[in-house]
């Protein structure tokens, strides 16, 4: 079920919390996720069974994909 998920995706725990992301795949059924939370980065392993997709900012469920940087730095 692991693979459901692959780094970068938004996920959440079943039970309620903050939205975490993806950071790598652990094992056959697991997963490291982190998240922000009073200015620190916190990062844990949560088996698979235990998060879903988490909704993205404009309500939809967000998928690792590339992003580009907009404006400034040229």
């Amino acid at each position: 079920m692991a693979d459901a998920f692959k780094p970068g995706d938004l996920v959440r725990l079943k039970s309620g919390g903050p939205v975490m992301t993806v950071d790598q795949l652990v094992g056959d059924d697991g997963l490291q996720a982190m998240w922000f939370a009073y200015g620190h980065q916190i990062s844990r392993y949560f088996g698979s069974q235990s998060v879903e997709a988490a909704p993205g900012p404009d309500g939809g469920i967000v998928a690792a994909k590339p992003r580009m940087r907009r404006g400034g730095g040229e």
